[in-house]
């Protein structure tokens, strides 16, 4: 145990004891209670963390424990940055706050400890389409609804997992087309390499997958009888 010399600016002037202060080169434990005393301060000493130390004071010692209150420093406990899937580590501001924001269907709320997210969507950004052709985006749902056949041309560049969803509202169909070098796959049947899936009726459907990286769709569900050339 290796315990500071003490300083006066430790209390007030007029205090009947010390605190104490101690340092270690690991966090307190809850075991860490026989010889302490509430109020003691146990600095965390880490120089290879940043920032070097943690603050812990012990605030109880109920049935032969130890509570120890972090109150900052380098224990792993405490949160520096927050780093997303891009742009980089993200700091608290001047008030130690970070924001959690939510967008495309989905909002945060915080009360308490918690921050509650919620979608207030099915994930995808449906689309009632008169026009043809549309170049289709990742994560899009496309209802064809044209005097004629609308077509719809795949990404190019999609990742494992990115989906697409269409239907065929009133039986004038739709038809999608795979790019350069690509084929979509139903069941036991896959389309030619650029080749293309066709609807047949009203209310036929179906919702792809891509399962090889810009090269291969797979039907994950579908409706009706859906020609693939």
């Amino acid at each position: 145990m290796n315990k500071l010399r003490r300083s006066p600016l430790q209390l007030p002037i007029n205090s009947a004891e010390f605190l104490r202060t101690f340092v270690f080169d690991r966090p307190p434990t809850s075991d860490d209670f026989k010889a302490f005393k509430i109020s003691d301060l146990w600095i965390h000493r880490s120089p290879s963390s940043t920032p070097p130390y943690g603050y812990f004071v012990l605030v109880d010692k109920p049935s032969q424990s130890a509570v120890w209150l972090d109150i900052g420093g380098s224990q792993s406990g405490d949160i520096q940055f927050i780093t997303g899937n891009t742009g980089g580590p993200i700091p608290p501001d001047g008030n130690s706050n970070l924001n959690l924001l939510g967008a495309n269907g989905i909002s945060t709320s915080g009360s308490g400890n918690d921050i509650t997210i919620t979608t207030s969507s099915s994930g995808f950004g449906w689309t009632v389409d008169t026009t043809t052709p549309i170049s289709v985006n990742i994560g899009e749902g496309h209802i064809s609804n044209g005097g004629a056949q609308i077509v719809y041309n795949l990404p190019s560049t999609a990742s494992v997992g990115d989906g697409f969803a269409f239907m065929d509202l009133l039986g004038n169909g739709f038809q999608i087309n795979a790019a350069a070098s690509q084929t979509i796959r139903v069941g036991n049947q896959i389309t030619s390499v650029a080749g293309s899936i066709t609807s047949t009726a009203a209310g036929d459907a179906i919702f792809l997958v891509c399962g090889v990286e810009d090269l291969t769709f797979l039907s994950y569900a579908i409706q009706g009888n859906l020609t693939l050339i």
